[in-house]
């Protein structure tokens, strides 16, 4: 081959590199030690002693493991199980999954030179899964956080954490997927990734290749590998703000329920584009309600941001600020208007009278002419379950969004107002026996007020 041919292939060469797009070759690793040994001092182990449940939890460990892990069992009636959790502030703030310490009546925190420290739960989010310690330390190493928004899928990501009792193990991966709903609750935003994440894993820091925490690792599927979810860590810091600031989460309250728009649906409403959500209920006494929202609605913007998925309305409502005025831009028959909604605080239980709500753990809606004909519940009086809080008591008694009650405690439940009526004088430790119409049947539904 002579110098002349060999020099213009080089050039080839070159000039094929040079215009190859920015995409995984570029962006892939060599190693990632270095990330691991500048972040690896920010992960914690997490140990709760929690009251025993009927069934297996997230992170417990079995009899064998725990033995292997700590040489004796508990006390008879207690549990333990295991997490992990990331250091945010050097005065020894730890964020880690609210099912990891949910009903533990100690916590305790094993920082990487293996001090452990008793923790003190400051407070916890039920509906994004996490919750805020505080151990009494400091000038603590503690996490760079990042922004989940930035994410983009392909990117490479790295797990720290605690699976099954093996302290600080290291796994990676990509971002498989942004934006997935796994029906852990009503703010379902997950970041989707295939670095292995097992039980004990809970609570752990997901870092971007910069070393920030982007998400944090808190459920995984069980009957596939290499599928793990992460909370955004964009998230996590409203969350914590509000726990650090208040002990509790403050979110906006709009009081609609909606699902998402399909073609089929749009073609049904002679809608020209398939986009936005269909509102499916108004609350009674709700900033919806008191707007003018009407259930049929198509809403295609709120606060200025375009809705595209049924996922994407309650948090953005959640966000907004107490007492707003927002705008919202929908379709109705056929045309476009504007709405302006007044955000209100959400109460505790999610609606409605909040502590009621929270000790039951179910919210109510009024049954109104549209939803009996929709769940063939035409000639019936009651309120309409809108939606049952996930591993509250309702939820172990089968309560369903969708069932009707009737009666409590023998007394006709005609409305929301009077539903509340019947519940709110009822005290500590008393029983309210439901008497609930479902789709297979009527039954009985005994619950303990809280």
């Amino acid at each position: 081959m002579t110098n002349r041919l060999m020099l213009v292939m080089a050039g080839l060469v070159a000039m094929l590199v040079s215009s190859t797009p920015r995409g995984a070759y570029a962006e892939m690793p060599g190693s990632f030690a270095g990330l691991v040994k500048e972040t690896s001092g920010v992960v914690v182990n997490i140990s709760a002693t929690q009251t025993p449940k009927v069934g297996p939890q997230a992170g417990s460990l079995s009899e064998e493991q725990y033995r292997r892990y700590y040489g004796e069992l508990p006390p008879e009636g207690m549990k333990k199980s295991l997490g992990s959790g990331v250091i945010i502030s050097p005065d020894g703030y730890v964020l880690t999954n609210y099912h990891v310490v949910k009903d533990s009546m100690v916590v305790s925190v094993t920082i990487p030179d293996q001090k452990v420290y008793d923790a003190k739960v400051l407070g916890f989010d039920e509906r994004t899964d996490l919750a805020l310690l505080k151990i009494k330390a400091g000038g603590l190493p503690s996490a760079t956080l990042g922004d989940s928004d930035a994410l983009e899928v392909g990117d490479w990501v790295v797990a720290i954490g605690n699976p099954f009792g093996l302290s600080h193990t290291v796994t990676s991966g990509i971002v498989s997927a942004k934006g997935r709903e796994i029906g852990a609750g009503p703010y379902d935003d997950f970041i989707q990734t295939d670095a292995s994440i097992n039980p004990g894993n809970s609570g752990g820091p997901l870092f971007n290749t910069k070393g920030e925490v982007v998400g944090i690792n808190t459920a995984i599927n069980a009957a596939a590998q290499g599928i793990g979810f992460a909370i955004p860590i964009n998230i996590a810091k409203i969350v914590v703000r509000d726990l650090k600031d208040e002990g509790r989460v403050s979110r906006g309250w709009l009081g609609a329920r909606a699902q998402v728009m399909t073609p089929e649906l749009a073609e049904a409403l002679k809608l020209k584009e398939s986009k936005g959500v269909v509102v499916t209920g108004v609350d009674a006494g709700s900033p919806a309600e008191s707007a003018g929202l009407k259930i049929g609605d198509v809403i295609v913007e709120f606060a200025g941001k375009k809705i595209t998925h049924a996922s994407e309305l309650p948090w953005l409502v959640a966000t907004s600020k107490i007492g707003a005025e927002v705008p919202m831009k929908l379709v109705r028959d056929g045309g476009d208007m504007s709405l302006m909604v007044k955000i209100e605080r959400l109460p505790d239980g999610g609606g409605g009278e909040g502590g009621v709500t929270q000790s039951l753990g179910f919210t109510v809606t009024e049954l109104t002419p549209d939803i009996a004909r929709q769940l063939s519940l035409i000639g019936h009086n009651g309120v309409i379950v809108s939606e049952v809080q996930k591993d509250s008591q309702a939820a172990e008694q089968g309560m369903r969004p969708g069932d009707l009650v009737v009666e409590v405690n023998g007394r006709p439940t005609q409305n929301v107002e009077n539903f509340y009526g019947v519940i709110k004088p009822l005290k500590k430790g008393d029983t309210a026996l439901l008497y609930v119409i479902k789709q297979t049947g009527s039954i009985f539904v005994p619950l303990k007020i809280k």
